[in-house]
């Protein structure tokens, strides 16, 4: 972060937010572009590149400006000493997937291809001419066979 600060520091006039995107789009297409092609390509690197877990509309751009106030205060409050680094080991800060949200995701997974299944073994019977067997199409134990398979491997995927 420091480079960016000296670099603000040194008399370029960023004050404005037309000159701050012409800033932008002159570091990414260089100076060949014209003035107003620059802008709207930084203004696109934003909108989609930048934080795009927030979103990728135009309305998203305040909530990326507050995330970036945010992120640069705990940065400059830890450089400062004003509080500790976070501990990136430290559980609290892991990512946990529960139960309830994955048996759900599996549970659909195996739901929408056991009707997939049985849409193509109707159809099958019914190109061949042959009788429907309702006991052969609809297979009773696929939704339990995936769960299974998942607690038994831990290979959440469907």
């Amino acid at each position: 972060m420091r480079p960016s600060l000296d670099e603000a520091a040194q008399g370029k006039d960023l004050s404005t937010r037309e000159a701050a995107l012409d800033y932008i789009g002159r570091r990414a297409l260089g100076m060949t572009t014209s003035r107003e092609n620059r802008i709207q390509h930084a203004h696109d690197i934003l909108i989609r590149e930048l934080l795009p877990h927030i979103g990728i509309t135009e309305e998203s751009l305040t909530k990326k400006q507050y995330f970036l106030g945010y992120v640069c205060n705990r940065l400059l409050a830890c450089s400062l000493g004003r509080r500790q680094p976070d501990d990136r080991d430290h559980y609290g800060n892991k990512r946990v997937d529960m139960a309830g949200p994955l048996l759900a995701g599996l549970f659909k997974g195996c739901f929408k291809r056991l009707v997939k299944e049985f849409r193509k073994s109707l159809q099958d019977s019914l190109d061949n001419g042959k009788e429907v067997n309702m006991n052969t199409a609809f297979k009773q134990d696929f939704i339990t066979k995936g769960i299974k398979y998942c607690m038994a491997t831990g290979n959440w995927g469907v």
